[in-house]
């Protein structure tokens, strides 16, 4: 083996989702002596921005926006002419990859999204260079069309290495590629830093920020997106306010990947509802561990199978309760000494929860001591990198 190993990975667009979050935790952590991260991206912008602060080298390749924004869930609509030139401008996209394997030296390629597998799979197959697919989404028929899927099942025959972010995620990846593709996956979690999410943080400053002294605060994380329940989180609000008064709630997250327009329905039911002032929208924000710790309950409301749930795990280090809903990740995150569990789409039955949560301090504290224990033993950063780090070693020998 050599002395170090070169890893290109390969993300199609720098948008701040949970998979940039989850790949810039792990290559901070990697063992620089033996790993040489570098990354490609496919345009400018804030994930870049912040690779650059913890100085790894980066690489753009200008993919299209008209590729970087078509819509892979079937509930969104596309321009025909989008799909088309998506699929002329691939071969140019795999001629770029194949340019930076060599110029990089790249010994192994990792892909952190599915679109990136379109022209890293192919390049790294030309180059003969080994490669792993971090698939972090539950390959279904709710997120992703039937064409995305065909090709998503053609090009997994092709990598050398699979591995999924939870259990969900592998068992909907082997209902789509087939149970001989077992043997090529494995499961790695995502991993939270535990000195940055900690209980010891101070979150008086963003109680004190919004006048929430004597308040008791609930809060979801995540993405504006349909699927992610923050209607559902609005409605429950609106329920929970009615019988108790001193209660907020924050809604932390943008409206990444064209959902502007779902960001303006849910401040609309806001409106609505008469819970302005007391449902805010905090938008994306640098400082989540101190938001967290200013909370007094997080919630996590997606309506479809999460893929794995970042926020839970970092709540979870805060040594915050957390409510979610008992589908996908979650289930394999939370446990009833942990977390407690609600059927999706129930604001009725989030907000009854909130209530109960809030009246007994003591079983709040008791189950944010569960979680925090629980995630120190395994979802601490630093282990979930070693197994990411050992399946690398063994995939370049």
């Amino acid at each position: 083996m050599k002395e170090q190993i070169n890893i290109l990975f390969l993300d199609h667009q720098a948008q701040m989702g949970g998979g940039e979050f989850s790949l810039m935790e792990t290559i901070k952590i990697l063992n620089k002596n033996i790993f040489n991260p570098i990354v490609m991206l496919g345009t400018k912008g804030p994930f870049r921005n912040e690779l650059d602060k913890i100085g790894i080298n980066t690489e753009i390749i200008n993919v299209p926006e008209y590729f970087r924004t078509y819509k892979r869930d079937p509930s969104r609509g596309n321009a025909f002419s989008s799909l088309i030139k998506s699929i002329f401008i691939l071969p140019d996209l795999i001629k770029k990859t194949e340019e930076t394997i060599k110029r990089n030296k790249a010994d192994i390629v990792a892909i952190n999204t599915i679109k990136s597998a379109f022209f890293g799979i192919p390049a790294a197959q030309k180059t003969k260079v080994k490669s792993v697919w971090i698939i972090r989404d539950c390959l279904t028929k709710d997120f992703y069309r039937a064409i995305f899927l065909r090709e998503i099942k053609r090009l997994a025959e092709k990598v050398d290495k699979i591995i999924c972010t939870s259990e969900e995620v592998k068992r909907h990846f082997l209902n789509l590629a087939g149970r001989n593709s077992s043997n090529k996956v494995t499961i790695v979690y995502n991993g939270v830093d535990l000195d940055r999410f900690n209980p010891a943080l101070n979150g008086e400053k963003i109680r004190e920020e919004l006048l929430l002294r004597d308040k008791y605060v609930i809060t979801l994380i995540g993405r504006l997106e349909p699927w992610k329940g923050q209607k559902v989180f609005i409605r429950a609000a609106k329920t929970a306010l009615e019988k108790r008064d001193n209660l907020r709630f924050f809604i932390v997250g943008g409206a990444l990947f064209g959902r502007e327009a779902y960001e303006n329905e849910c401040l609309m039911l806001v409106k609505k509802l008469g819970v302005e002032g007391k449902v805010l929208f905090l938008g994306f924000r640098n400082d989540v561990p101190n938001v967290i710790v200013a909370s007094d309950v997080i919630v996590h409301t997606s309506i479809l199978p999460e893929p794995f749930g970042r926020g839970i795990i970092e709540a979870m280090a805060c040594a915050k309760p957390v409510i979610s809903t008992n589908i996908g990740g979650p289930r394999e995150i939370l446990t009833p000494e942990t977390g407690i569990f609600i059927e999706p789409n129930r604001p009725d039955f989030l907000a009854d929860e909130i209530i109960k949560l809030i009246d007994e301090t003591d079983r709040r504290l008791l189950l944010g001591s569960n979680a925090r224990e629980r995630v120190e033993r395994m979802f601490d950063i630093r282990k979930t990198t070693q197994k990411l780090e050992n399946i690398i070693k063994e995939i370049a020998q």
